[in-house]
């Protein structure tokens, strides 16, 4: 490769970058005007791109009957081989957006770096299934989290998942 070469491939390089730049400004904007992923955007571990991303996938939170039923919309729950009384729960469904599904793992992998909650059950679940399970696991959590929190209308904090008034950890399914 020559000289100019290089310096063309430079060129295209900044090129793909400044388009990169905008994107991500236009991504960031979309997203402060959208109410459910500012709530969203709360988590921990989770960016503007995929509080979208996942506000999108959710939009309309009234038609799913609980939280387990926006995991499984997602494709966050185990499937489910089942003869007579023997009952075999398998892989994740894999049901949904398959970007999404990556995104929201990629969140995990933050999320618990971040809030020690989530640290403590990503290392529960860690030490009994193995690291890969534990991250779906924080996944399918971010997701419950996130279904309460466009149900309730409030942000992370508010919900505060993890504690209520008495000491005692809320069933959000």
């Amino acid at each position: 490769m020559g000289l100019k070469e290089v310096e063309y491939r430079l060129r295209e390089l900044e090129l793909v970058d400044s388009i990169i730049e905008a994107l991500d400004r236009r991504i960031h904007f979309t997203a402060l005007r959208d109410h459910g992923a500012r709530l969203l955007d709360t988590i921990p571990g989770v960016g503007p791109y995929t509080a979208l991303y996942l506000s999108t996938a959710l939009h309309g939170v009234e038609r799913f009957p609980s939280s387990k039923h926006a995991c499984a919309h997602v494709g966050l729950v185990p499937s489910l081989h089942q003869s007579g009384d023997k009952m075999i729960l398998g892989h994740i469904t894999r049901q949904g957006d398959r970007w999404l599904r990556r995104n929201l793992v990629e969140c995990a992998r933050w999320a618990v770096r971040k809030d020690p909650h989530l640290r403590e059950f990503y290392l529960g679940v860690k030490h009994r299934k193995g690291g890969k399970r534990a991250l779906v696991a924080v996944a399918r959590k971010l997701v419950s989290y996130a279904y309460w929190m466009l149900k309730r209308d409030q942000t992370y904090e508010e919900l505060s998942p993890w504690k209520t008034d008495w000491g005692l950890s809320p069933k959000l399914e």
